[in-house]
């Protein structure tokens, strides 16, 4: 039947000098296409995007490029993002996860790596995490920032438990964010649990 019949459909988006709400992108292109799918049952495409986005400014800071892509069904969509750009100092940003949307949302960040000036972050070891009807969690157990450890393990619903640490900070590598901080010797860890109910 045509109901039964294997579809498919593309958007093409390409946009000069958009402007909205003080943010401006100079030069926009995004390409849909999704695959496979019926009528009866649309979620059941498969999808590949791709955006790329290029001279964005807003709020005093400006992104040079944007690009991100997405391929594969809804249930396991693959994600990578890349950006750079200058805030004050220059940044980049290149991440990769897989990422479903059946029943609520989860992930697996596979990778994550960012710099802004001379500060550093990188995901050592792959992140999860889950948005749904029965709550939110994290498990990120290995990201490095300024050098120092930093783990999570987080669930959050009708009660709030979890466990976030930091091991090995140096302070001189913070005394540089911090605008007339004295100069600053020594390193930080600390490990803060949390358990109870979450209220409004």
């Amino acid at each position: 039947s045509d109901r039964a019949a294997r579809q498919s459909a593309r958007l093409r988006l390409k946009a000069e000098g958009l402007e909205a709400s003080g943010v401006v992108a100079r030069d926009t292109v995004l390409d849909l296409t999704a695959s496979g799918f019926t009528a009866s049952d649309p979620m059941s495409a498969a999808l590949e995007i791709r955006g790329d986005i290029r001279g964005i400014e807003a709020a005093g800071a400006s992104i040079d490029r944007f690009d991100v892509s997405a391929k594969g069904p809804l249930s396991a969509l693959a994600v990578e993002v890349t950006g750079t750009g200058s805030a004050g100092e220059p940044f980049d940003i290149e991440m990769a996860a897989l990422i479903g949307t059946v029943d609520g949302i989860t992930g697996r960040v596979e990778r994550l790596a960012a710099r802004f000036g001379a500060a550093t972050a990188s995901l050592d070891t792959p992140a999860r995490f889950s948005l749904g009807p029965d709550g939110t969690t994290v498990a990120m157990p290995g990201l490095t920032v300024l050098g120092a450890a930093v783990a999570a393990d987080l669930s959050l619903a009708d009660t709030v438990d979890g466990r976030l640490s930091l091991s090995g900070l140096d302070l001189r590598r913070v005394t540089g964010f911090v605008p007339d901080a004295p100069p600053l010797e020594g390193s930080i860890s600390s490990t803060l649990t949390l358990s109870g109910a979450a209220t409004d």
